[in-house]
């Protein structure tokens, strides 16, 4: 990160930036002298692990066990009581639906409804769409394994 002159932005930086032309980025920029721009460089670290995680459907009964664990420590935790297994009946049922929707079916509120569903995205269990969400593949084999078996 460092501090920058607007003007000596590039065409280059703008369009890195996600601007057609430095104009248009400059046009957004509240610049004083209590507001200075600066430029933050960011690099990619590597894959998210999440998405090889949400991937791997071969669940052991071992794995399978682990995540019931993990999704009932979740529910007993839960202010608003048990929710991981009525969130992910739901995703699964209604791919891609709004979060306002799904959540308002459940009777719950949009906010902690979303953040309920990163912590199933913590597991592999699920994943973001444009719109809504989607079970994963490791979601649909965990709930395929736990409808089966009870």
């Amino acid at each position: 990160m460092e501090r920058v002159d607007p003007a000596q932005i590039t065409p280059k930086e703008a369009r890195r930036a996600g601007y057609e032309s430095v104009d248009e980025l400059r046009a957004t920029l509240c610049v004083n002298t209590h507001n200075p721009t600066y430029r933050i460089g960011l690099r990619c670290i590597g894959e998210d692990p999440r998405i090889a995680l949400r991937a791997d459907d071969d669940l052991s009964d071992d794995d399978v066990a682990d995540i019931r664990l993990r999704l009932d420590r979740m529910d007993a935790r839960s202010k608003n009581g048990p929710w991981t297994r009525d969130t992910l009946e739901i995703i699964g049922r209604r791919p891609g639906v709004v979060s306002t929707d799904l959540a308002a079916e459940l009777g719950r509120d949009r906010a902690g409804f979303k953040n309920d569903v990163t912590k199933l995205k913590k597991l592999g269990l699920t994943e973001s769409l444009e719109v809504g969400y989607a079970l994963s593949p490791r979601g649909v084999e965990f709930c395929r394994r736990v409808d089966d078996h009870g």
